[in-house]
């Protein structure tokens, strides 16, 4: 199959996610984001080390909220295809960049499989700015086109956004210095030379900030679980299942006899099938079965920073120029990109039909029941409740859900300080216009 066919058919895909994805942006922190950029029309940080990813992933809800009052919904609609543009557009121009490039261009679809696409439903994680910038940057330093003008301003914006965008920058900025260092080495243009050395300072300072975040944490229990989950790694099953189907499929494209690729890609597209059976017959599972999203964006980050190293690995050997593009083949690598597809689109539907509960639950008197219910269970966090509540309740009604029995943190107090965005939308509520 051709590469542009199959970059092509990676956007399409790209395209189904965001289509489908409707009030996934919700999900976690991203209800108190939205009711907060609509009640206070300003940028919401949660962390002072994460306030670059924000402006990326807020700037046009932003600008929305201060041209015209959008809905509830039209807020989360703008604010959906802001979470996904930075990821989209960045592993969507290593696709491009690599299309030459056999075993450049496997790497970034298993980056794509491995480190993006099993958590995408916890769109809303910084994380997601800091591995796609970090694979871009990777992408473009390594390739023979990086002193393009365009590559240039990429380069120096990836490593300017990643000072300031997620804690796992103390260990990702560093492997991109090594990168860009040997890269510095390997070119006598002097200009060319200060430029790498001026990345390289800017990695340096993203290094620093991310482990000032991990010693000085703005919640030390998060941070400390997001360490405790590296090292639970080999307890993850549903991810290795992941990494190894992947792995399959690579190896499957690389493959020359025509019987014994499409043997390996039917064994590797049975795996997957059985993944996806295991998703299906799991009632309300925590997406995918990888745990809560802090486990996840840790336990993804260690099969990031070995496809990042595998990526340096092909240009320091120059493995994929002596590979003759006719002789491999995108196919088998689908088998893996429909098969996540497939259990994120479960795992949206599941999901949507808590948003529809709830709305039920938001109509109605209150009752215990509905916070047994399984999708409740999994997709309702405790203290997201009431934020949800305001955001999907009809203007005029001042029904809150909250966890009977719950005295944790809350965004705002339930009971005196509900944020007022009585101005926005038409009076119809997202539940309403459902």
């Amino acid at each position: 199959m051709n590469i542009r066919a199959g970059i092509a058919i990676f956007f399409l895909i790209v395209i189904g996610y965001v289509g489908l994805s409707g009030y996934v942006p919700l999900y976690a922190d991203g209800a108190n984001y939205i009711l907060q950029l609509l009640a206070t029309k300003e940028f919401v940080h949660i962390a002072e080390n994460r306030i670059f990813a924000t402006f990326l992933t807020q700037t046009p809800v932003i600008v929305a909220l201060n041209h015209y009052a959008p809905t509830p919904e039209e807020a989360i609609a703008i604010y959906s295809l802001s979470l996904f543009a930075v990821p989209v557009l960045a592993y969507g121009y290593a696709l491009w960049l690599t299309r030459a490039d056999p075993v450049a261009f496997t790497l970034t679809i298993a980056a794509i499989c491995i480190g993006f696409l099993p958590t995408v439903f916890v769109i809303v994680g910084e994380f997601h700015v800091l591995y796609a910038l970090a694979w871009l940057y990777a992408a473009i330093v390594l390739s023979q086109a990086r002193d393009t003008a365009l590559n240039a301003f990429l380069l120096l914006a990836t490593a300017i956004v990643c000072i300031k965008s997620y804690e796992a920058s103390a260990v990702i900025a560093p492997l991109l210095a090594v990168l860009t260092f040997f890269m510095l080495r390997s070119t006598r243009k002097v200009t060319e030379q200060a430029y790498l050395a001026l990345l390289m300072v800017l990695l340096a300072i993203a290094a620093g900030v991310g482990i000032h975040g991990y010693l000085k944490p703005r919640d030390a229990g998060n941070a400390g679980g997001f360490v405790t989950s590296l090292f639970k790694i080999v307890e993850d099953s549903e991810l290795l299942v992941i990494a190894a189907i992947v792995l399959s499929a690579a190896v499957a494209s690389f493959i020359r006899n025509g019987i014994a690729r499409a043997a390996l890609a039917a064994a590797t597209a049975w795996a997957a099938f059985q993944l996806l059976g295991r998703e299906a017959a799991s009632g309300y599972t925590d997406v995918l079965g990888l745990g809560s999203p802090n486990t996840q964006r840790a336990q993804v980050l260690p099969f990031h920073l070995l496809l990042i190293a595998g990526l340096f690995l092909n240009r320091l050997l120059g493995t994929g120029r002596r590979i003759a593009p006719q002789t491999w083949s995108f196919a088998p690598l689908l088998v893996p990109l429909v098969a996540l597809t497939a259990v994120y689109i479960t795992d949206v539907r599941r999901w949507n039909t808590f948003i529809v509960k709830a709305c039920i639950e938001l109509e109605r008197p209150a009752g215990a029941a509905f916070y047994d219910d399984p999708s409740v269970k999994t997709y309702g966090w405790d203290w997201e409740m009431p934020t949800l509540s305001v955001l999907l309740r009809p203007k005029g009604s001042d029904r809150l859900l909250q966890y009977p029995g719950y005295a944790g943190w809350y965004p705002f107090d339930p009971a005196t300080d509900v944020p007022d965005i009585a101005g926005y939308g038409r009076g119809t509520g997202i539940c309403r216009s459902r």
